[in-house]
């Protein structure tokens, strides 16, 4: 600072609740980087699907060197997005109890609601147990497949050419991991399609966020 410096004289009650605010504020600002940290992660993995799907576009082939780049780089976004999403759910009940006196009560509630997201929803409970494959055996993409179409208008055939790039991990390929929750593995068939696993989980992720800030 140039000159003086202004100064004010406050009391100890006030004083406290500063205090008391900037931990508060600080403890908020590392649950939004958290999730942020998550979001993007998703983002990029939906990114890399984008790319990968417009790459067909101008190159149809399909060989091997190029199937094994593609399942490749799929593997580290979904890879990267788990593993942060997994961090946010097991890290948000603390976090969260960080920005109240009352920190148990909190972390009791945000620890049900928590809780209560894994039991309504698959998708969940599959990339929580996808979490501990990854960091323990394998990769989770085992599989993706190219489909394009064309859609009709009118009775007439090829009005609009779509594009798609399916990501799939395969039943039979997470069996061989012992450890892996044979109760979710039989709520789904022979392919499990990653891209709506990934979407339905970073969807409670999100709903399990708008809960603690409202906390």
């Amino acid at each position: 600072f140039l000159g003086n410096i202004p100064s004010m004289d406050i009391s100890a009650s006030d004083y406290e609740g500063i205090l008391r605010a900037r931990g508060i504020l600080s403890a908020a600002l590392s649950i939004e980087e958290k999730y942020d940290l998550t979001l993007g992660n998703f983002i990029d993995f939906e990114r890399e699907v984008l790319l990968l799907t417009m790459d067909q576009l101008t190159d149809h082939s399909f060989d091997y060197n190029r199937a094994y780049n593609i399942i490749s780089a799929l593997n580290r976004r979904i890879a990267n997005f788990i593993y942060i999403g997994k961090n946010y759910t097991e890290l948000i009940s603390n976090m969260a109890s960080k920005c109240v006196l009352d920190k148990e009560t909190l972390a009791n509630k945000v620890t049900t609601l928590t809780k209560v997201l894994y039991d309504s929803n698959i998708e969940y409970r599959f990339a929580e147990a996808l979490r501990g494959h990854i960091m323990h055996c394998a990769d989770a993409v085992h599989h993706v497949s190219t489909p394009s179409k064309w859609s009709m208008k009118d009775g007439k055939k090829g009005d609009t050419l779509t594009f798609n790039l399916d990501v799939f991990s395969l039943n039979e390929r997470l069996r061989e991991n012992s450890s892996f929750k044979k109760g979710i593995l039989n709520e789904f068939g022979e392919k499990i399609d990653l891209k709506k696993i990934s979407r339905k989980y970073m969807g409670c992720i999100s709903e399990l966020q708008v809960e603690v800030r409202k906390l």
